[in-house]
């Protein structure tokens, strides 16, 4: 654990396909963009209006990577917990500044779907197994830059 890090929870959406793979140390790592958009109450107009939208990088872990693989996909609800970073980078001439999250947990978010869980049984040695995932082997992905 570090010092000052910004952990954050965020409601949303996934708003592309789940990339799920293996780093070149063997590691399994998935990754997703995730959208949340604001929505308050108009005293005014007696109605909820919309509000800042805002798109979020999430790549998640190990057994994370695989249950994330295996139960959420384009257009779910989703809820995210993990560590917040913000970076900087050129993109075609123009600095764009990126929010993504290290998450620590996902899932999807039950107030707009229902989920049944299914846990791994425990090994003869004691350890979980893993989740199962797609039929597909995963594909080698790039460590983060960070």
């Amino acid at each position: 654990m570090s010092y000052n890090e910004t952990r954050v929870t965020i409601v949303g959406t996934v708003a592309g396909e789940v990339a799920h793979g293996l780093t070149s140390a063997g590691v399994s790592r998935a990754h997703f963009r995730m959208h949340t958009a604001e929505r308050r109450w108009d005293g005014a107009s007696e109605q909820f209006v919309d509000g800042n939208r805002m798109f979020i990088g999430v790549t998640c872990w190990r057994g994370l990577a695989d249950g994330v693989h295996a139960s959420l996909g384009k257009g779910d609800p989703v809820v995210v917990t993990g560590r917040m970073r913000v970076r900087e980078a050129d993109h075609e001439g123009t600095r764009r500044t990126y929010v993504e999250v290290d998450a620590l947990a996902a899932g999807p978010n039950l107030r707009w779907c229902t989920a049944t869980p299914h846990r791994g049984r425990a090994a003869p040695d004691g350890e979980d197994e893993p989740v199962a995932v797609a039929a597909h082997p995963p594909e080698e992905v790039a460590e983060p830059p960070f």
